[in-house]
């Protein structure tokens, strides 16, 4: 049984398997796995009849041992007896032999010559019986050796077969894992898939990493993934917006190596606009430099003044003068700012002046001194993680402002202030039931988006009356979003503000005019939601007010929840 000879599979594995492509592989991967089933279950039978017939071998092998002992023993007899005659008679051959020499009488002599022929007689009968046993035992040694031939010979087949075999799993085994490497994953998914996934894991890293010299920088994590095979390195070199977040530590002086990794990036986001993370942290600006002539600044890259770039600041001073950093890297202009005091120990400081951009984003920073710096702003967003400070945004609500972002329910006008906001320019508004402070003395007469975030948690000092602030605001709003609504455990009674479907419902009783409703992320308890909504039919106000609703990924809701608000709103989108 010899080993068949055939080409292993030949690919380019550097490229996309066609779909025709990647059924033939798999067929000849099948069937390369078939044949290997096959060789296997041959092999188990050779190895089962291998077993049966040593222990034939095994069975018989004690009397062939015996068989052997018994012609040696008989053989050594013969050959003992036939070596000394008369052995057996010592005394009568040593009295023959004396009488002869002293001239005995022949009656004497006569007498011992009888003795020794029929000692003689003796020796030639025991000799015919060791020669007939002798006989005997060959006899049974060769019919042990007739009857253990067969079962050796098969023995001796069985373990060839099962040699070959052994040769064709080991080849099948490497084929199949070629067939394997050409159908792997990354062939399989497409290139969008990869984008998909680059990308999520481009947005969530940030952090910046330390070199040998205590220097930080930033890399994208695309980097790190063009250098793990040739599919994925074609994949982000060929797409621009991969290449769009880089970082480093605030200082004049740069490595040439950083430069390099600056211009890499800078040429592979080509019209992209840029992620810039500064860490401004003064506990880690080198200081260790001696020599300026070692470091280039970070100026002398081509482009890096003409660049569209968004800026995000870590570790903010206590005084923050971004005109500086503009001065210092050559870069007069960012599309958005974003500053993030969130390892700090106290979230104020002054903010002397922002560079030319229109849109900002402020995590746990609160410039205590920001109405000159911030007054060009169009977009301004504030997040706050910390629910026990309080945060006054008095200061933040510019009457230019198009788009405010109230992240967090402690980011409120206080409690105990009467004054009162004008945005006549806000359009876009995004915050929560529960900042109640900027819902009852804040005036949007042109807001036309409300995003509503969960509340941080129940508030007690809230009554029955919670709406009414949140009404005054909606009244003009022609879309309502919920966002990342979870619900909440269910031992404790769900106030209503923290329910979407309630505020919702809420909001369409006071509504002016039919907004569009959208529910993102979120818990929505449809059965409520359905029976209200038949409620309000009935009272008359109908589902008017509902010009569109969309459900999108949202968990709570039912087939049948869906199929019953078919029948009462106009137009449902729902996303899965």
């Amino acid at each position: 049984m010899s080993s068949p000879e055939r080409p292993g599979p030949q690919f380019n594995t550097n490229q996309v398997p066609s779909h025709f492509l990647l059924k033939y592989l798999w067929s000849e991967l099948r069937s390369r796995q078939v044949e290997r089933e096959q060789h296997l279950s041959k092999k188990t039978t050779y190895e089962n009849e291998v077993t049966s017939y040593a222990d034939v071998v095994r069975k018989e092998e004690p009397a062939l041992i015996a068989a052997q002992k018994a012609v040696e023993y008989h053989s050594a007899t013969i050959d003992y007896i036939r070596s000394r005659p008369t052995a057996p008679f010592p005394d009568v051959a040593n009295d023959l032999s004396s009488s002869t020499n002293q001239s005995v009488s022949t009656e004497a002599t006569t007498s011992l010559s009888s003795q020794l022929s029929e000692s003689t007689r003796e020796s030639e009968v025991l000799l015919e019986n060791e020669e007939r046993r002798l006989v005997k035992a060959k006899a049974l040694l060769q019919e042990l050796h007739v009857r253990l031939e067969e079962p050796k010979v098969h023995l001796m087949i069985r373990e060839r077969k099962m040699k070959q075999l052994e040769e064709l799993i080991e080849t099948l085994d490497g084929e199949i894992h070629e067939l394997a490497l050409l159908m792997r994953p990354q062939l399989r998914v497409p290139d969008e898939v990869w984008l998909l996934v680059f990308g999520i894991l481009l947005e969530e890293d940030n952090r910046l990493y330390r070199t040998k010299d205590q220097r930080w920088l930033f890399a994208p994590p695309t980097l790190t993934a063009s250098q793990v095979c040739q599919h994925w390195r074609r994949v982000t070199h060929s797409h621009s917006s991969l290449w769009t977040k880089i970082g480093f530590q605030f200082d004049r002086y740069w490595e040439p190596r950083q430069l390099d990794l600056f211009r890499l990036v800078l040429e592979r986001a080509g019209d992209q606009k840029v992620f810039l993370i500064v860490d401004m942290s003064s506990s880690r600006v080198h200081s260790n430099a001696t020599d300026e002539t070692d470091y280039v600044d970070i100026q002398s890259i081509e482009g890096i003044r003409n660049g569209k770039f968004i800026l995000g600041v870590e570790n903010p001073p206590r005084t923050l003068n971004l005109r500086e950093l503009c001065d210092k890297t050559g870069i007069t202009s960012f599309t958005a700012v974003i500053i993030n005091g969130s390892d700090l120990r106290q979230n104020t400081g002054d903010l002397e002046q922002l560079p030319d951009t229109r849109v900002a984003s402020f995590y746990d920073f609160y410039p205590s001194s920001s109405a000159a710096a911030l007054e060009d702003l169009h977009s301004l967003h504030l997040y706050s993680e910390s629910s026990r400070r309080k945060v006054d945004v008095s200061p933040f609500l510019l009457r230019g402002l198009h788009e405010l972002t109230l992240r967090g329910d402690s980011i409120d006008l206080p409690s105990d202030s009467e004054d009162a906001f004008v945005l006549p320019e806000l359009t876009s508004l995004r915050l929560s039931p529960l900042q109640r402070g900027f819902l009852k003395r804040v005036t949007t007469p042109r807001l036309s988006t409300l995003t509503l975030d969960p509340p941080d948690g129940p508030d007690e000092s809230i009554g029955s009356d919670w709406s009414s602030p949140l009404l005054g605001v909606s009244s003009t709003c022609s879309i309502i979003r919920f966002d990342m609504w979870e619900t909440l455990p269910l031992e404790s009674p769900v106030p209503p503000y923290c329910s979407a479907s309630a505020v919702c419902l809420e909001i369409i009783r006071g509504s002016q005019k039919p907004v569009k409703v959208q529910f993102i992320d979120s818990y929505v308890d449809g059965e409520r939601l359905v029976s209200d909504l038949l409620a309000l039919m009935g009272s008359g106000v109908g589902t008017k007010a509902i010009e569109e609703m969309v459900i999108d990924r949202c968990t709570g809701m039912t087939r049948m929840d869906c199929d019953a608000l078919l029948g009462i709103v106009d137009c449902l989108k729902i996303y899965v």
